[in-house]
């Protein structure tokens, strides 16, 4: 193809080998296939899909922008959608590495004053440049080539509400942080447009979808939350039908040639060590077999970037966690049927060494536009202790509360079971099957740390009790197990009155008074 020998050809191209060998599979795939129904042998028309699954400094956005501009020169008219989590992540990705990788290809940004240029960004191109075959309602968010070639900016809430959208290739950015569910019932989809309006051009191929078009190409780093694996599907598929699936991953060492000498080891002093395996080395996270939250899964996680799930005419019913140098807090609200687990707050450091009163202000200041002025307290007994150097933890928070007009009722527990009773308490709480009892949901954006923390909480004996050692390993302690002890703490004292195999005795219940 005339692409092929271009991209051999223009020195200004400037790829490492991961690269340069995507953009080759890209090119030469055989995605489409016979369709034996047709006597001529002429294709299904299919689409290549493919995932680049590279770490931090690989150039994930880099290679993308080289496919946007690949694409372009070959599929003249076509509507591309880039979908990334919020529109801003999307434009700051283009606007970071297009203008750089475009002038290689030869693409000039158009200026309107001397008329020259052969591509738009975020504004309406002029009106004698061909445009895409489906073209765009508004210029405000996307990429316009001469030639009719349109890339899409969109978020997933946005293309969630644009079900009719028809798109001939997708692109979507940190695929790994977006639920499969909607990736095969909202993006997937998407790609369906002109279905022969584009053919291969190789000799041999007659008949056959062009390489390029309806392509689907997501870009992630390694997923940190399980329900983010769903990404390693592609691998397995490729092993399976390599003619039409693609699978590469890469890390900052396959990119050295183009950063700083120093890049990797200045990574590794900044970050922690499992951050840096993670981000950086693109090591994968490996689900724990030994879970104490055993019933826990994909299904108690959403993903709502907007903040929707959050009620400001709603009480809000906070769960606390002491220590000395890492104190944290989780934050829900009560939806009848659903109980969700919105936000999580916690301090390594303050000023004058108060964890505990940095945290507090922390989170009325979040909540400060908040309309029903009620919170619920629960949390670890060992906030109430008295010490003959300071007041009890929650005295502290109840004074900073009250000073700022919120009305608090206490729910604070004298004390908790043995960590046996605790696991089966929480695990029943999670399956669902427990009368009266809402379902649990923990919104994997705003508190992805709580999704971490109960994913990674082992078992340790037999008498299936919390393996706490996390909490003295160098990893960052939000992903320990103490954001865990306040889901412990809150489920206790909220639902354990409907489980008949707690006494009565361990779980006093009755509401207090609002103080």
């Amino acid at each position: 193809m005339q692409t092929q020998s271009n991209l051999s050809n223009t020195s200004e191209i400037l790829l490492n080998n991961k690269q340069a060998d995507f953009l080759e599979a890209f090119l030469n795939n055989l995605a489409d296939t016979p369709d034996p129904k047709d006597p001529r042998g002429w294709g299904f028309t299919g689409g290549w899909r493919a995932t680049a699954q590279c770490g931090r400094g690989f150039g994930k956005s880099h290679l993308l922008c080289h496919i946007i501009a690949l694409s372009a020169s070959e599929l003249p008219g076509a509507r591309a959608g880039l979908v990334g989590l919020t529109l801003r992540q999307v434009s700051d990705i283009i606007l970071s590495q297009s203008a750089e990788v475009f002038k290689a290809w030869g693409y000039e940004e158009y200026n309107s004053k001397t008329g020259t240029g052969c591509y738009t960004v975020n504004q309406r191109p002029p009106e004698h440049w061909q445009k895409a075959k489906y073209p765009l309602r508004k210029y405000d968010n996307c990429i316009c080539f001469a030639n009719g070639y349109t890339v899409d900016f969109l978020s997933v809430g946005q293309i969630q509400a644009k079900r009719g959208t028809s798109l001939d290739q997708l692109f979507i950015d940190e695929s790994a942080t977006i639920k499969e569910e909607i990736f095969n019932k909202v993006l997937r989809p998407t790609v369906r447009a002109n279905k022969y309006a584009y053919q291969d051009t190789r000799p041999e191929r007659k008949g056959f979808n062009h390489p390029l078009h309806w392509a689907i190409i997501d870009f992630t780093s390694a997923p940190w939350l399980a329900e983010g694996r769903w990404i390693y599907k592609t691998e397995d598929l490729a092993q399976q039908k390599p003619y039409k699936y693609h699978y590469m991953q890469g890390s900052a060492y396959d990119n050295l040639m183009f950063l700083p000498g120093n890049y990797i080891e200045d990574q590794r002093e900044v970050l922690d060590p499992l951050s840096f395996d993670v981000e950086i080395l693109n090591k994968r996270r490996t689900k724990n077999p030994n879970s104490f939250y055993s019933a826990f899964s994909d299904r108690h996680v959403y993903m709502d970037y907007e903040r929707l799930d959050y009620d400001p005419n709603r009480p809000l019913e906070i769960s606390w966690d002491f220590n000395a140098k890492f104190t944290s807090v989780s934050v829900w609200q009560d939806f009848g049927n659903e109980f969700k687990c919105i936000d999580v707050l916690w301090v390594k450091e303050a000023p004058d060494g108060l964890l505990v009163n940095k945290l507090t202000n922390d989170l009325i200041t979040r909540y400060k536009n908040h309309h029903n002025k009620r919170v619920v307290l629960y949390g670890d007994n060992g906030g109430s202790k008295k010490d003959a150097n300071r007041k009890p933890y929650f005295e502290d928070i109840k004074t900073a509360f009250r000073k700022d007009k919120w009305v608090i009722f206490d729910e604070v527990q004298t004390g908790y079971p043995p960590y046996n009773i605790r696991y089966k308490l929480v695990n029943e709480i999670l399956k669902g099957t427990i009368a009266k009892v809402p379902t649990i949901l923990i919104n994997g954006w705003s508190a992805k740390a709580m999704v971490m923390s109960l994913q990674d909480a082992p078992i340790v004996g037999d008498n299936f009790e919390k393996d706490k050692s996390s909490e003295k390993k160098d990893i960052p302690q939000e992903f320990a197990t103490h954001l865990s002890d306040t889901f412990d703490y809150i489920m206790f004292r909220k639902f354990s009155k409907y489980l008949s195999y707690i006494s009565a005795k361990a779980r006093p219940f009755l509401f207090k008074k609002a103080s």
